[in-house]
C-alpha cells in the first residue's frame, strides 16, 4: 500500500516525503476506483487548503475542479470533505478541534455525470455551462470541459439564463445559452428552453444534494458506531485502571498476557513485564509445574477458585496475597482471569491481634484469680492492688479517678490520694486526646473492653508512652464505672523507634550500593547518592546533602550549608579527594552528636567509603582503557616496523 500523488503531466507516482499525509484508505465501490487508493489528497495545495478549512470549521466543504486519478473520460471532477472528530461536541478553539480530528468522509463527484446533459444539448438547442465563482483565475469553468470559455462574461452575446448555486461552501453559477443558429424568434420556445434549463439545473442540484445527504448519513452512522465502541473501550479501560485489586490475565503456560496498574504496582513492575514474565517469576509457595497444572486445570474446566499464597516483589520482598482465579475465553483463546489482593497488612494485624488477645486473656485470667483472692481477705486485696506492677485506676462515669494504686500514682507523678477527683484526660497529651475520645465513646456504646496506646504527661510535665486497657463495671450505687490499667511502654516505643531508624539507615545504604553496582557513570552514581542520602536520616524532610570530589560538586536541590552539619572524608585509593556532607536546614532536638545520632555518623562514613571505592573503580577503569589503547598502538607500530624491515613475525 503506497501513498501516491499526481505530477503536472498527469502521471501518478509515489508521494514525496511530507510531515503529514491524507491518503484514501477506503473506496466504495472499489471497482474502477483502484487508482484512488493510497492517493494523498494533500499533495495538491488547493485540496490541502480545503482539508484544513474543513477541519478548522467542522463543516462540509468542496474543492475546485481537477482531473480524478481514476477518470477515463474527458470531464472534470471535484471532492466534498466532511470532517470526522472523536466526539460530537466540538470546542471553539481551532487547535483543540484540529487535535480531535480522526479523518474525513470523502465524496467523489464527476461533474459531467451530475449534469447528465452530455449529448442532449442538440435535442433542446440549449448549451448548459457551469462555472465555479470561487475558483482561482483560469479554473472557473466546470462544464463542459472542452469549451474554451472560462467565465460567464466570455459567453457569446445574446439571450441567456443564469442562476447561482451553493455547493458545499462554494458558489457555482449555471448558465443556459441557445446554440448558434438554432433559435428563431419564438417567445414560446424560448420560454420552454429557459424552463427546461432551470428544471435541469434544479434536478442536478437536488441530485447533488441527495448524494451529499447520503454521505452525511453514512458518516453519522460511522460516527455513532465509533462513539459506541470508544465508550465501551473507555469503560473497560477505566474499570481496569481504577480497580483496587490487581487484575491480571494469564495463558495456559502462565505467561502474563494483561495486567492493570494496581497489579503492576503491587509487585513493583512496569508494563514491560507484560508478555515477558510468567507467574512462576513471582509465585513463592508453589513451583512452576504446580502453578502451570493449576492454571491449565482452571482454563480447561472454565472454573474458579479462591486461595491465599505469597508473591515476590521485584525488590525481593514478599507479600501475602489472596487470589480469585477463573477460567475465561477471549476471542477463542482460553485464559485465566486473576484478581489479586494484598493481604499482608491483614495477616500482620491478625497475628498482632492474636498475640494481643493472648496477652489480654492472660491479664484477664490474672485479674480473675486476683478477684477471687481479694474476696477472701480485704487486706490481701489492698496489698495486691496497691503493689501491682501496672497502674490501676477506678473511674466514675465522667472518667474522674475514684481510686488508684501506687503504680498509677508513680506513673502519673502524684500521690494516689491526690489523684482522686482528677479527670484521666488531664494526664493525656492534648495531641492524643483525638485518639482517647473515640475509645471513651466505644466503651460507653458497647460496654466491651477497649485498649489503646497514647502519650501521657506526668504531673511534673515529664512525658511517657502508656497502654490503656479499659473495662466498664457497675458501681455500688448502680452507676457505670470504669477500670483502667496503665502500662508504661516508653522503653518499648523507644526500641521500636530505634529499630525503624536502623531500617532507614540500612535501606539508604543498600540503595546506594545498588546504584554503585549498576552500570551508571560516576557522575550519575554521585548525584543519585546525594538524592538518596536524606532518606536515611531521622528528619529527611529538612535534610540536604552534598558530595565534593576533586572540585566537582554534587548536591540536592535544597542544599545549603548550616550549623547543623555532618561530614566525612571521601578517600580515593587512600588519598583524600573530597567530602560527603549532610545538613539539617532547621534546628532539631539534641541527640548524641548535636541533632544527629552516632549511628548516623557511622552511616555517613560508610557512604563515603562506598563512594570512594566507586570513584577508585572509575579511575582504574579509565586507566585500564588508556593502557589497552597504548598496547594496541604499540602492536600496530611493531607490525609496521616488522613489515618495513622484512622480518617475519610468528
Amino acid at each position: 500500500f503506497d501513498f501516491t500523488q499526481r505530477l503536472p503531466d498527469g502521471s501518478v507516482v509515489s508521494a514525496e516525503r511530507r510531515p503529514e499525509y491524507f491518503p484514501v484508505y477506503f473506496a466504495e465501490p472499489e471497482f474502477g476506483n483502484e487508482k484512488a487508493l493510497g492517493f494523498d489528497l494533500a499533495s495538491s495545495a488547493d485540496r490541502r487548503a480545503t482539508l484544513e478549512q474543513a477541519a478548522a470549521s467542522g463543516k462540509m466543504l468542496a474543492t475546485g475542479r481537477f482531473r480524478l486519478v481514476q477518470e477515463k473520460s474527458d470531464q472534470y471532477g471535484f471532492l466534498v470533505f466532511r470532517p470526522v472528530y472523536e466526539q460530537e461536541s466540538l470546542p471553539q478553539d481551532v487547535s483543540q478541534k484540529r487535535g480531535m480530528l480522526k479523518g474525513f468522509v470523502l465524496g467523489v463527484f464527476r461533474i459531467g455525470d451530475i449534469v447528465g446533459f452530455e449529448g442532449k444539448s442538440a435535442d433542446y438547442d440549449v448549451q448548459l455551462h457551469l462555472f465555479d465563482e470561487d475558483a482561482v483565475e483560469g479554473e472557473h469553468r466546470l462544464y463542459p470541459s472542452q469549451a474554451n470559455i472560462n467565465s460567464p462574461e466570455a459567453l457569446p452575446a445574446g439571450y441567456r439564463s443564469s442562476r447561482q448555486l451553493r455547493v458545499a461552501g462554494r458558489a457555482w453559477r449555471a448558465v443556459a445559452t441557445p446554440m448558434s443558429g438554432t433559435f428563431v424568434p419564438d417567445r414560446q420556445a424560448s420560454t420552454l428552453v429557459l424552463l427546461l434549463g432551470l428544471v435541469i439545473a434544479t434536478l442536478s442540484a437536488f441530485n447533488l444534494r441527495r448524494k451529499w445527504l447520503q454521505s452525511d448519513i453514512v458518516s453519522r452512522l460511522l460516527d455513532n458506531r465509533n462513539s459506541e465502541l470508544d465508550r465501551e473501550r473507555l469503560r473497560l479501560q477505566t474499570l481496569m485502571k481504577t480497580a483496587g485489586d490487581g487484575i491480571h490475565i494469564l495463558n495456559a503456560d502462565g505467561l502474563l498476557v494483561e495486567a492493570n496498574p494496581a497489579f503492576l504496582a503491587m509487585l513493583g513492575l512496569n508494563e514491560s513485564a507484560i508478555g515477558r514474565l510468567r507467574v512462576s517469576d513471582w509465585e513463592v509457595d508453589r513451583d512452576r509445574a504446580t502453578v502451570q497444572d493449576t492454571m491449565q486445570g482452571l482454563i480447561d474446566a472454565q472454573s474458579s477458585t479462591l486461595f491465599e499464597t505469597r508473591n515476590r516483589r521485584i525488590d525481593g520482598s514478599l507479600i501475602d496475597v489472596e487470589i480469585n482465579a477463573r477460567g475465561i475465553v477471549i476471542e477463542g483463546q482460553r485464559l485465566a482471569h486473576c484478581a489479586s489482593r494484598d493481604i499482608t497488612k491483614r495477616k500482620q494485624i491478625e497475628e498482632h491481634l492474636h498475640v494481643h488477645k493472648t496477652e489480654l486473656e492472660m491479664q484477664n485470667e490474672e485479674l480473675r484469680r486476683t478477684q477471687l483472692e481479694l474476696e477472701g481477705t480485704r487486706e490481701r486485696y489492698f496489698d495486691l492492688y496497691d503493689f501491682a506492677p501496672i497502674g490501676y485506676c477506678t473511674l466514675d462515669n465522667d472518667w474522674r479517678i475514684l481510686e488508684a494504686n501506687l503504680k498509677a500514682g508513680s506513673l502519673l507523678g502524684l500521690e494516689r490520694g491526690a489523684l482522686a477527683g482528677k479527670r484521666l484526660s488531664s494526664f493525656i497529651l492534648p495531641e492524643d486526646l483525638r485518639i482517647f475520645r473515640p475509645t471513651q465513646d466505644r466503651l460507653i456504646e458497647t460496654g466491651g473492653p477497649q485498649s489503646l496506646e497514647l502519650r501521657m504527661v506526668r504531673h511534673e510535665g515529664a512525658p511517657l508512652w502508656a497502654q490503656l486497657d479499659a473495662t466498664s463495671f457497675q458501681l455500688a450505687d448502680g452507676a457505670t464505672g470504669v477500670r483502667v490499667m496503665l502500662s508504661d511502654i516508653t522503653e518499648r516505643k523507644q526500641i521500636t523507634d530505634a529499630l525503624e531508624e536502623r531500617r532507614k539507615e540500612l535501606k539508604c545504604l543498600y540503595d546506594i550500593a545498588d546504584l554503585i553496582d549498576s552500570e551508571a557513570s560516576l557522575d550519575k552514581i554521585l548525584q543519585g547518592s546525594v538524592e538518596l542520602m536524606p532518606s536515611g536520616w531521622g528528619h529527611p524532610e529538612i535534610a540536604c546533602a552534598r558530595v565534593v570530589l576533586e572540585g566537582r560538586q554534587y548536591q540536592t536541590k535544597n542544599f545549603r550549608e548550616t550549623e547543623w552539619r555532618q561530614s566525612a572524608e571521601l578517600k580515593v585509593r587512600g588519598q583524600r579527594s573530597g567530602t560527603v556532607e549532610l545538613c539539617y536546614l532547621e534546628q532539631r532536638p539534641s541527640e548524641s552528636e548535636g541533632p544527629f545520632l552516632s549511628e548516623e555518623s557511622a552511616l555517613l562514613a560508610a557512604i563515603a567509603a562506598r563512594l570512594g571505592e566507586a570513584a577508585a573503580h572509575a579511575q582504574l577503569t579509565a586507566i585500564a582503557a588508556e593502557f589497552k589503547d597504548t598496547i594496541i598502538q604499540l602492536n600496530q607500530r611493531f607490525s609496521l616496523a616488522a613489515d618495513a624491515a622484512g622480518i617475519g613475525v610468528w
